[in-house]
């Protein structure tokens, strides 16, 4: 039998709606759709995720810049933006990715420095086959990296281009902070960065699954100069040790 939530998911394909961002984020609009989390349709605050918005608050400062790699219908990218961010939106989806272009470019959002790029991000560029999610599009998942079992197989799939991010650092402002959600492919996100990561050093912010969590600390670890921490607990993630599945990575200072 299918459940209440499953209709409602199909239900929702396609639909999109206005939402505003919070006051203390001027009340940015955002073009939203439920097909990407039903959360969306919630009223008021509540239809954003708190996490984004608390990352927003507390590592985004007017005048720096922020990309946001799996941007997804934007709330952390226009979170950013709205707080005087120079923000780079990369979503592979072409269906989110029209979204974001209609919410850069409403009336409110003009005087805001948002761009948006429709690519994925990994290991090498070219191109890849990017599976759009049986549920909620915030699943979706290049084919090459299998994505996670909430994505609840896949309805379609679409041939996207794939860059780097030592590939985008030729011709962006150096980034202040990264935030990566891309369902599977992080390892190949860091692994794509390395110049980026030796040189620039930037805050990152990187959602990682039972089968990635390891790898990526080991990134971070051959590194040398960053420090890994679970977002929810604040607690520094040690070889071995519990991590969760949202973590941020502070450049070691001196």
């Amino acid at each position: 039998m299918i459940s209440l939530r499953r209709i409602a998911e199909r239900l929702s394909r396609g639909r999109t709606l206005w939402r505003r961002l919070p006051r203390d984020f001027a009340r940015a609009p955002l073009l939203v759709s439920p097909d990407a989390a039903l959360q969306l349709v919630k009223f008021g605050d509540a239809a954003f995720d708190p996490m984004l918005l608390r990352l927003c608050r507390e590592h985004v400062a007017a005048g720096s810049v922020a990309w946001d790699v799996g941007a997804n219908v934007g709330i952390f990218s226009l979170g950013a933006a709205a707080r005087g961010a120079e923000v780079l939106a990369v979503e592979p989806d072409p269906f989110l990715c029209g979204l974001l272009r209609r919410t850069a470019a409403h009336p409110d959002n003009r005087s805001r420095r948002l761009d948006v790029l429709g690519a994925a991000v990994a290991a090498e560029p070219g191109t890849a086959r990017l599976a759009i999610a049986g549920r909620g599009r915030a699943s979706n998942f290049l084919e090459d990296f299998g994505g996670r079992s909430m994505a609840g197989g896949t309805r379609s799939s679409c041939l996207v281009p794939v860059l780097t991010l030592d590939l985008l650092l030729r011709d962006r402002r150096p980034p202040d902070l990264i935030k990566i959600d891309v369902e599977g492919a992080e390892v190949a996100v860091l692994d794509g960065a390395r110049q980026l990561l030796e040189s620039v050093r930037p805050t990152i912010v990187i959602e990682v699954s039972g089968e990635t969590a390891r790898e990526v600390l080991a990134r971070f670890k051959a590194l040398g100069s960053y420090r890994v921490f679970d977002i929810e607990s604040g607690l520094e993630c040690a070889e071995g040790g519990p991590v969760g599945m949202n973590l941020i990575a502070h450049p070691a200072r001196g």
